[in-house]
């Protein structure tokens, strides 16, 4: 298993997949991200999701 993160982004999710395809390798996709909470400027999360999930499906929820 590897899980796939950018910042930002899930621009390469479906590239790593297909790389990935006829391997035994499984791709968990998920992405960075940063904000402010609070007081705190600078609070940086990592979201994975379900292996089902493609760079479109990811950016969609993150950028709800």
């Amino acid at each position: 298993m590897i899980a796939v993160t950018d910042f930002y982004s899930a621009e390469f999710v479906d590239k790593v997949a297909d790389a990935a395809r006829n391997s035994q390798l499984t791709i968990i996709p998920g992405a960075v991200i940063r904000c402010k909470l609070g007081f705190c400027d600078d609070v940086v999360i990592t979201t994975l999701f379900p292996e089902s999930y493609s760079s479109s499906r990811v950016s969609e929820r993150i950028w709800r």
